[in-house]
């Protein structure tokens, strides 16, 4: 399994800014854990600019210090629009493929692959079998 971060560039476009596994260990405890992400603070930081409200905008309905706890079923081969939201997403594939596109590149994402998305532009494009996610949406101040 794999973590991804998106983030923005010095150019101030999307793109995946890290990237590393998170396949939990077996040993001798019963219950591992890998930390992918955390915050001090609600809203949370997203440590990205964002856009103001603009035509690319999608109202995902998360009010600033709110959150919504969702899954988002994808029919096969759908290709999404380029978009930015006002809130941190933290999205984990469930089954089928998904390709987020960004900016600057594209990422392939596999069942159990993690990827925290700070309200920047990017998409989202299913595979042939479609793709379901799940995710922790939450609301982040307007710009």
């Amino acid at each position: 399994m794999m973590f991804a971060r998106v983030g923005v560039g010095a150019d101030g476009r999307s793109r995946i800014v890290e990237q590393r596994n998170c396949e939990p260990t077996a040993d001798s405890t019963p219950v591992s854990s890998i930390e992918l992400w955390r915050t001090a603070s609600t809203p949370p930081d997203p440590a990205a600019p964002r856009r103001a409200v603009d035509a690319q905008w999608l109202d995902l309905s998360v009010p600033e210090g709110g959150g919504r706890w969702v899954t988002i079923a994808f029919a096969p081969g759908g290709p999404g629009r380029m978009h930015h939201t006002s809130t941190l997403d933290c999205q984990v594939v469930l089954s089928g493929e998904v390709t987020l596109g960004l900016q600057d590149g594209e990422i392939l994402l596999r069942p159990g692959d993690c990827v925290l998305i700070p309200g920047v532009e990017h998409r989202w494009t299913s595979g042939p079998e479609g793709c379901v996610l799940a995710g922790m949406l939450f609301g982040l101040p307007r710009t």
